[in-house]
């Protein structure tokens, strides 16, 4: 029965890597991209800590990559994602701004580490393994197109996961996923990546 679980979800990963190429990051200029998240700071930078945001969390963006922000914008200006404020904020950007955005973020770059592997791994361990494929070891994805989340904001986190669960975020393997998980686990799974160091952050 694992073995079956963990093919099923290595199909998953597959699904969700045939990304569109043309959702994908190009050539951005962060220079342009600082500018242009300037509007972005009351909520995303250090000055404006999400943390301080209990009703509408926002997500720690230093550090996450160039193309799932371009795919993140993307998302809001064509409504797979629901939220008024970012939609009314990303509608009059240009492909070529979101590549700038995307590539003003990822200049905060995280390091690549190496982490034992434990003969005896935890319970919660145990279950975000699934999560590795795409995700990446303690969150940190080095494959372009999947999210990091290591360090990301727990209550964003938690909204994010819920948002996939009843399907007011629209990726359907993700809506697929977090209906096999537990609102309990889906609350472990927000305290083990948010409490991982050295992770992303607000933008200084």
């Amino acid at each position: 029965m694992r073995h079956h679980s963990v093919i099923q979800w290595l199909l998953l990963a597959v699904l969700i890597s045939l990304i569109p190429a043309q959702a994908l990051a190009g050539d951005g200029d962060p220079e342009s991209g600082k500018r242009l998240f300037a509007k972005c700071r009351a909520c995303h930078g250090a000055d404006g800590d999400p943390r301080a945001y209990a009703e509408s969390p926002v997500p720690f963006l230093g550090g996450q990559h160039s193309e799932y922000i371009v795919m993140a914008l993307n998302g809001y200006a064509g409504g797979t994602r629901i939220h008024a404020g970012m939609q009314s904020r990303v509608e009059g950007l240009s492909a070529q701004q979101k590549q700038d955005i995307g590539a003003y973020l990822a200049q905060f770059e995280l390091k690549a580490f190496s982490v034992p592997r434990s003969d005896t791994p935890s319970e919660i361990e145990q279950k975000v393994e699934n999560c590795r494929s795409c995700h990446g070891e303690r969150g940190n994805s080095f494959v372009a197109g999947f999210p990091r989340l290591i360090g990301q904001n727990r209550d964003y986190l938690i909204k994010v996961m819920r948002d996939y669960k009843n399907a007011s975020r629209k990726n359907p393997t993700m809506v697929y996923i977090m209906n096999k998980v537990s609102e309990n686990d889906l609350v472990r799974f927000a305290d083990y990546y948010s409490s991982q160091p050295d992770g992303l952050s607000p933008v200084p």
